[in-house]
């Protein structure tokens, strides 16, 4: 057997693009990996991959001809993260273009929903340029731009008549977009518009609740809903019908294992409507929580100064913050009691402040098992799950058949879940990329390019609370 290189990655630096160059036959042999995702474990077994397809799964393979050789000894196999709520923008930066793309699959993300866009056209555009080869980065789930109630957000879509959200959604999922989110003031008519809209040309709809309650999504027909318990205003003290107010004292107060809770999960999971986690964001605004700083090295200038002025803010608060400690470890308690009910949980990172794409996605595989997931039960929310919210059967598992979309981490996964920062490989749709090689010359160049005024719209002071999750 003769071992080539036939994925070779070609960077081309032309007027600030990177293109990854492969070739067109495409056979990887990895031997002696342990095999995990969320319905079984192989050890000590190989995994031949013809044409971007799993084909083989196996003790002892053995191929003549071509193939590119990775030695799997001492490695863990997982299915590439198929991730939701993975923006292409932050405060500050309302396009990440290339860069991001590049973090996010150097993280493990082989498929991603944008869940949100600051660009929409930048974003298609992006997702062409993967498909095409031009940039590498993981398959896009295109959303549209933000729809918002008339008290909301200027820069986002405040429309009201049902006929000219039926034309603007129209127009959108023309272009390529297969989901929309709403945003905090948008009004349960507005909703219902938008959900039916959508719905009759098989678009889905999301939505970052405050206004309208989770109970009140789901009775409409929304397909998933944002950021989980931190945002079941169902529950909030003092809260208006139809505004966006009220008491977030639940946070800390709400009986998590009680009836009220336990009824509405049992709605969503009647109703499918998902729940889209994003616990490394909740981490980044919580006192006294560990910072990865790989942030000082990425952030362009002017997102680095922000992310800064945040945490030195922060520290001075100390316990007088807003984000209370424990936040963070109750959405988790309230994310595993869902999962294990049979709701579907999803989760991304909604990277903002020091919380970066790709990093911020590791950082959630580590959260679920520090929440109390099984290392299996945080490999399905981290595949299998978005796979299934976003339609794709051909992912999400390591099986025979399915599509090549791959981590190969370094060590035993199972033993020392910490191991998923450090990846050895990822493999998209048959490809090799290291994550050193996408990492490669983007150092202060993650938000370089500051876009339109969209972007400091969403940053988190701008909606009254000092976070930042959109």
């Amino acid at each position: 057997m003769r071992m080539t290189h036939k994925f070779k990655i070609g960077l081309l630096l032309l007027a600030g693009l990177i293109a990854f160059q492969t070739a067109a036959n495409n056979r990887i042999l990895i031997k002696n990996t342990k095999v995990m995702d969320s319905i079984s474990i192989h050890e000590n077994v190989d995994v031949l991959v013809a044409d971007g397809v799993i084909q083989t799964i196996g003790p002892g393979i053995t191929i003549d001809g071509d193939v590119e050789l990775i030695d799997g000894s001492n490695t863990t196999l997982i299915p590439g993260f198929v991730a939701t709520h993975n923006h292409l923008h932050m405060p500050g930066a309302t396009f990440l273009g290339e860069a991001g793309a590049r973090f996010y699959l150097a993280g493990g993300v082989t498929t991603m929903q944008t869940t949100g866009a600051a660009e929409p056209l930048s974003e298609l555009q992006l997702k062409q340029d993967i498909q095409k080869g031009k940039v590498a980065g993981p398959d896009i789930v295109a959303t549209g731009p933000y729809f918002t109630g008339p008290d909301g957000n200027a820069v986002m879509l405040r429309m009201t008549d049902a006929d000219a959200i039926d034309k603007e959604i129209e127009q959108w999922v023309d272009r390529g977009v297969s989901w929309f989110k709403v945003y905090r003031h948008t009004t349960e008519d507005q909703l219902k518009a938008i959900i039916e809209s959508a719905h009759k040309r098989g678009a889905k709809v999301t939505g970052h609740l405050c206004s309208i309650t989770m109970q009140q999504a789901a009775e409409l027909g929304i397909d998933a809903i944002e950021h989980g318990f931190i945002h079941a205003y169902d529950f909030a003290e003092d809260k208006s019908a139809g505004e966006c107010d009220g008491s977030n004292s639940f946070r800390s107060s709400l009986d998590i294992q009680g009836e009220s809770l336990k009824g509405l999960h049992k709605l969503l999971i009647e109703k499918k409507v998902a729940i889209s986690s994003t616990p490394s964001i909740f981490e980044a605004q919580t006192p006294k929580t560990p910072i990865n700083p790989a942030y000082k090295t990425y952030l362009a200038p002017h997102l680095l100064e922000r992310a800064d002025n945040y945490l030195q803010r922060r520290e001075k608060a100390d316990d007088s913050w807003y984000f209370k400690p424990e936040w963070l470890q109750r959405t988790l308690e309230h994310d595993l009691l869902f999962l294990n009910r049979g709701g579907l949980l999803t989760i991304g990172p909604d990277p903002g402040l020091h919380s970066i794409p790709g990093f911020a996605d590791q950082r959630n595989f580590e959260l679920l098992i520090q929440g109390g997931f099984t290392i299996q039960e945080a490999i399905q929310v981290m595949s299998a799950n978005g796979a299934k919210l976003l339609d794709f059967e051909d992912r999400g598992y390591i099986k025979e058949g399915y599509r090549a979309d791959l981590i190969l981490v370094t060590g035993d996964l199972e033993s020392a879940p910490q191991k998923i920062s450090d990846i050895k490989l990822i493999i998209k749709n048959g490809v090799t990329y290291t994550p050193e090689d996408l990492r490669k010359g983007l150092e202060g160049q993650l938000g370089k390019v500051l876009g339109s005024e969209l972007g400091g719209e969403l940053g988190g002071e701008s909606r009254g609370e000092a976070g930042n999750e959109d």
